[in-house]
């Protein structure tokens, strides 16, 4: 009789205890878990590269601006894209590489765009392009994030030249 006492007030008590003990563990570690994606994904959103084309008029000191070239080798006569960016105070980024179709740049230099800076993009592309061809621009934020933005062209004269209309980012 004593050995069921035993058994039903010290050992299942303890074997109670410790079942729930670890319940209690794995849903803190879930909720852990939980708040530091969550976390993450607050970071990414609140340090996302926000940034918009100017039109070259309202730019009042050209000297200042930061001139980025991306040039797709073997270099022969072909169209050149061309457009003015302001980044906002929000975050500081990098541009990373440009796909024209099959083809990608990246560049030899890591293009860091800093803080309210006024930027030139200047895409040298070995063929022509044409007016439904894609281009995108990839970014990097401080954290390695990446971010890809679809480029719209025009062509106000020639095939040789375009300008950059409008950059939209692809979800």
């Amino acid at each position: 009789m004593k050995e069921i006492n035993v058994c039903v007030d010290i050992l299942l008590p303890i074997l109670c205890a410790l079942i729930s003990g670890g319940l209690t563990l794995f849903g803190v570690i879930l909720t852990l878990k939980h708040g530091n994606k969550k976390d993450e994904e607050t970071i990414k959103i609140f340090y996302k590269p926000r940034f918009y084309r100017i039109d070259p008029n309202q730019i009042s000191n050209i000297k200042n601006d930061h001139y980025f070239c991306y040039s797709f080798l073997p270099e022969k006569k072909g169209t050149s894209i061309r457009g003015y960016f302001k980044n906002t105070d929000h975050s500081t980024f990098v541009l990373d590489k440009i796909i024209i179709g099959r083809k990608e740049c990246i560049s030899n230099y890591e293009y860091l765009v800093d803080k309210n800076t006024v930027f030139y993009l200047h895409i040298c592309f070995n063929d022509y392009l044409k007016e439904n061809d894609e281009v995108f621009l990839f970014v990097k934020d401080i954290f390695g994030n990446e971010y890809k933005y679809k480029i719209d062209f025009e062509f106000p004269g020639s095939k040789d030249s375009a300008e950059i209309k409008n950059i939209t980012e692809e979800i």
